[in-house]
């Protein structure tokens, strides 16, 4: 195998950079089978960080029927130990992105950037924790259950939420910060408000849900040193291993993000003008399908204007469109250094 493989999986007849715009990245060695058995590539980097002992535990939703695959492949190679704890039967699936709608059912009802539907299959999906540590395993397992009851969802106590937080290996300050910050409406805009400074592409966590990102947790701001010195050590890593998935995450954490609150978000391929616009050539949802409200409109545009909680479209320096940010977000434009 080599890199051309993946520049042509990856969007590489797109217009734009060669390094595509949040298109699926299929690994030529290291953890590839973790792409292949789950059928996505999105948050891979926290499959690279569990192997490489850097994070202690991952959870996530796999297909039910790669289950047994997916148990063996993990101990054989990786060595990596694996529970499960419910497999649920649900409407899943993206159209963009062929992953699961993470924590729903049914199909997203608004029409995605490329003017369909999102395709929602029928399947079973299992709960997974997975680890190199038996120990680390089982404080995960303990702390990290789902909240599934014959179907239907309930809130898992916010006190078991920052256990496991810590059985992920989340930093203790960005715990201690979520404790503190977690009931504002917009907790993302908490963290712009106390990051000192510009923001880093380290601590960029608006595209975890992606293929490209190094960190999976909400930090206490967008230069905590302690995500910083988490996602440098993975990056070394897999810059060993993978050098063309850290070329294409570092372009990707850089973009230009409109954000409204956590999982409704856009990025876009361009470049920023001042602190409140962008001109760009494509924009990219990266939040929850269920909450994509504009990417139609953004799609037909190639300058974005933010002023207060308006936001303004063009296209060749004509009008195509705006909105006013819906009452209860706190919208922002960044983008990271």
């Amino acid at each position: 195998m080599n890199s051309g493989r993946n520049k042509r999986r990856a969007g590489g007849s797109s217009a734009g950079s060669d390094d595509g715009f949040f298109e699926p990245f299929v690994p030529d060695a290291f953890c590839r089978e973790f792409v292949e058995l789950r059928g996505h590539s999105n948050s891979i980097f926290n499959y690279m960080a569990v192997v490489l002992e850097l994070k202690p535990l991952l959870d996530d939703w796999i297909p039910r029927a790669v289950l047994d695959s997916f148990v063996e492949t993990g101990r054989k190679k990786y060595g990596l130990h694996v529970m499960h704890d419910v497999a649920l039967a649900r409407e899943w699936g993206d159209d963009r992105t062929g992953a699961p709608l993470k924590g729903g059912a049914g199909p997203a009802k608004r029409k995605t950037q490329r003017g369909r539907q999102p395709v929602a299959v029928r399947r079973d999906y299992a709960h997974v924790f997975v680890s190199r540590s038996p120990d680390n395993l089982e404080k995960g397992y303990r702390s990290g259950w789902y909240p599934g009851f014959q179907g239907s969802e309930i809130e898992r106590p916010f006190a078991d939420n920052l256990r496991f937080g810590g059985a992920l290996g989340y930093p203790a300050c960005c715990l201690d910060f979520f404790a503190a910050s977690h009931a504002e409406r917009n907790f993302l805009f908490s963290i712009l408000s106390a990051t000192g400074g510009e923001p880093d592409f380290r601590c960029n966590c608006l595209a975890k849900d992606t293929p490209y990102s190094y960190i999976h947790h909400m930090p206490c701001s967008f230069n905590c040193r302690e995500s910083i010195l988490y996602a440098d050590n993975l990056r070394a890593e897999i810059l060993k291993r993978e050098p063309d998935y850290v070329r294409r995450t570092d372009r990707h954490l850089r973009l230009p993000y409109l954000v409204f609150e956590d999982q409704f978000i856009y990025a876009f391929d361009g470049r920023m003008e001042g602190t409140d616009a962008v001109s760009y050539s494509r924009s990219r949802f990266v939040g929850h399908p269920r909450c994509d409200a504009y990417s139609e409109l953004f799609a037909g545009g190639d300058r974005l204007e933010v002023s207060g909680k308006k936001f303004r479209v063009f296209r060749g320096g004509e009008p195509a469109g705006g909105a006013a940010a819906p009452a209860k977000n706190r919208m922002f434009l960044v983008r990271f250094a």
